[in-house]
């Protein structure tokens, strides 16, 4: 009977010494609609702001303006842009 406790309680003591998982990566948080003409455009932001995010998308729509140092692309599909710039990042959905 002592031995199983003893068993238990190593058991114990070497589950408790195992790191948690680290959380899952960010896949983006929804920010909003904006409109640009007839088009109306779902923005997402991972790691930055999603006033930042609807403002360079609205800059981006209009005059191709991006924030400096980011890369921005114009991917085939529902995606209309997609910037990004190291772990952060920033994209509108065509809906």
């Amino acid at each position: 009977m002592q031995r199983r406790l003893a068993i238990a309680a190593v058991l114990a003591a070497g589950l408790a010494a195992v790191p948690a998982q680290p959380a899952p990566a960010s896949h983006g948080k929804s920010c909003g609609i904006v409109a640009r003409g007839s088009a109306d455009y779902r923005v997402d932001a991972r790691v930055i702001s999603c006033r930042s995010a609807k403002t360079w998308v609205k800059r981006y729509l209009k005059r191709r303006a991006k924030p400096s140092g980011w890369s921005c692309t114009d991917p085939p599909g529902s995606i209309r842009v997609y910037c990004s710039r190291a772990a952060k990042a920033y994209w509108a959905t065509r809906l």
